[in-house]
C-alpha cells in the first residue's frame, strides 16, 4: 500500500504525542511528515510538506481549525482535512461540513471509528490520484495530437455538439486559448457540381488533391483550424488581425485557391466570411461563410436570382433609391418573397446586407481618401451623416471619426 502524507495539529502536546504514538497510522496507509501545536504553525508546515491530508482540532488559540481549513484551501484545494473536538462542539461540525472537511471525530477517538475514516479517506486519495494519472495520460496524448484534436473541437463546437464552456476548457487541455481580441476569419471551398458525375473514388481522390494542396499552402500563411464536411467541402477558420489584414487575406486566399483549381484541374466553389472576433466571432463567421457559399453554390449550379441581385446591389450600392422592391423587379420577383428567400439563402435580411456592404465601403473610402464624413456617407448611399454615424458604429464599434484616427495611428507604427 503506498503511503500517504499526513500533518497532525493540536494545540495540546500531549493529546497531540498520544495521536501520533496511539494509531497505527502506516497499517491504515498514512505516513506522518510533520506535527504542530498551533494552526499557525501548521499553515507554515502545510506549505513546507504539502500532504494529502491534515488531522486538526477545531479549537485553538488564536486561529481556529476552521479558519486553518480556508486559509489552505486557498492554497491548494485539493488538501483534504478531518477535523477533531469534544463532543459539546458538534456545532463546529455542521460548519466544518460547509467548508469542505472531509470528516469530524469526537474526542477522544474510537480506534474502529477512526479505522473507518480513515479508510474512507485513503480510497478517496487512490481515485483522485487515478483520475489525475488519467488526466496527465489524456493530455499527454491530445498535446502529441494537437493539430487534429484542436480542429475535431472547432468543428464540434461550430455545428453545437459542444457547449462554449466545454470547448474553452477543452482548447486550454492543450495550451491554447482565444481571447475577445482574437480575429477569425471563416474559408469554405468545395467542388463543383459537375465533378459528381465521377465514380467515388475518382471523387474523392480529386477532392483528397486540391484540399490538401489549399490546406498546406494556407496554414503555412495563416494560424488556424480546419476540417471537412463530406467528401466535396473542406472549411477553414484562421486567424486575422485586423481590418487592414483583411483586404490582403481575402486576395491572398482567392489567388490560392485559383491556383489550387488550376493545378489540379478542378473547378471549385469559394466563399470568405467578413472577420469577426472572440469566441462568438467564430460562430459568426463559420455562420456567414456558409451562407455565402449557399449563394455561391446558386451561381454556379443552381437558379441565378440570388446571383443577379447581388450583382444588381454591386452595381447600384451607392444609390440611396436602392431597396428590396428595386432588386426584386431586377430579378422578377415579388418583393415579400424574394426578402424571404434572399434571408434564408443569404442568412442575413437583405436590409442588413445592403447596409453591412456600404459600411465595408466606407471604411475603404475613409483609409484611401481625404474626403469628410459626411462626403463619404453621400458616397456610399447613406446621405443622413446621423444614421450613417449610427450604423457605421454599430458595426464597427468605432464612430467614423474615430476609426479613421485608430487607423491612422496603426499605420504610423
Amino acid at each position: 500500500m503506498e503511503q500517504i502524507k499526513m500533518i497532525i495539529i493540536d494545540d495540546e502536546p500531549i493529546i497531540l504525542r498520544g495521536m501520533v504514538e496511539t494509531y497505527p497510522w502506516n497499517e491504515m496507509g498514512f505516513y506522518i511528515v510533520g506535527t504542530a501545536t498551533s494552526a499557525e504553525s501548521g499553515l507554515s508546515l502545510i506549505k513546507e510538506k504539502k500532504p494529502k491530508v491534515v488531522l486538526s482540532d477545531i479549537r485553538m488559540n488564536r486561529m481556529s481549525g476552521l479558519t486553518l481549513v480556508e486559509k489552505v484551501k486557498e492554497l491548494d484545494e485539493n488538501i483534504h482535512f478531518i477535523l477533531m473536538s469534544a463532543y459539546k462542539e458538534f456545532e463546529y461540525a455542521q460548519k466544518a461540513c460547509e467548508t469542505g472537511v472531509f470528516a469530524y471525530l469526537i474526542k477522544p477517538i474510537e480506534e474502529e471509528i477512526l479505522r473507518k475514516t480513515m479508510k474512507s479517506m485513503y480510497e478517496q486519495c487512490e481515485k483522485e490520484e487515478q483520475m489525475a494519472d488519467e488526466h496527465d495520460c489524456i493530455k499527454e496524448i491530445l498535446t502529441e495530437n494537437k493539430e487534429e484534436f484542436q480542429n475535431a473541437m472547432m468543428e464540434r463546437y461550430l455545428k453545437e455538439e459542444i457547449d462554449e464552456r466545454s470547448f474553452i476548457r477543452r482548447l486550454e487541455m492543450v495550451g491554447t486559448s482565444i481571447g475577445a481580441k482574437n480575429g477569425f476569419m471563416s474559408i469554405c471551398v468545395g467542388l463543383g457540381e459537375n465533378y459528381h458525375s465521377m465514380n467515388a473514388q475518382d471523387f474523392e481522390a480529386q477532392g483528397f488533391t486540391v484540399f490538401n494542396y489549399i490546406k498546406q499552402r494556407m496554414l503555412s500563411l495563416y494560424k488556424g483550424w480546419w476540417f471537412k464536411e463530406g467528401i466535396d467541402k473542406m472549411v477553414f477558420i484562421i486567424e486575422i488581425r485586423d481590418e487592414r489584414e483583411l483586404e490582403k487575406a481575402h486576395l491572398v486566399i482567392k489567388q490560392l485557391i485559383d491556383e489550387g483549381a488550376k493545378i489540379t484541374h478542378t473547378v471549385l466553389c469559394s466563399s470568405l466570411s467578413f472577420l469577426f472576433y472572440g469566441i462568438e466571432g467564430l460562430v459568426e463567421s463559420y455562420k456567414q461563410v456558409q451562407a455565402f457559399y449557399s449563394v455561391e453554390k446558386s451561381k454556379k449550379n443552381f437558379s441565378d436570382s440570388i446571383a443577379k441581385a447581388l450583382n444588381y446591389i454591386e452595381d447600384h450600392l451607392v444609390d440611396e433609391d436602392l431597396s428590396i422592391t428595386s432588386v426584386s423587379e431586377c430579378v422578377y420577383l415579388n418583393p415579400v418573397y424574394f426578402g424571404r428567400l434572399f434571408k434564408n439563402t443569404m442568412g442575413i435580411s437583405f436590409k442588413q446586407y445592403v447596409i453591412n456592404k456600404r459600411i465595408e465601403l466606407a471604411k475603404k473610402k475613409i483609409i484611401e481618401e481625404s474626403s469628410s464624413i459626411v462626403t463619404i456617407g453621400n458616397e456610399v448611399g447613406i446621405p443622413n451623416s446621423s444614421y450613417f454615424a449610427q450604423v457605421f458604429k454599430k458595426i464597427t464599434g468605432y464612430l467614423p471619426s474615430e476609426y479613421k484616427k485608430e487607423i491612422t495611428n496603426g499605420q504610423n507604427e
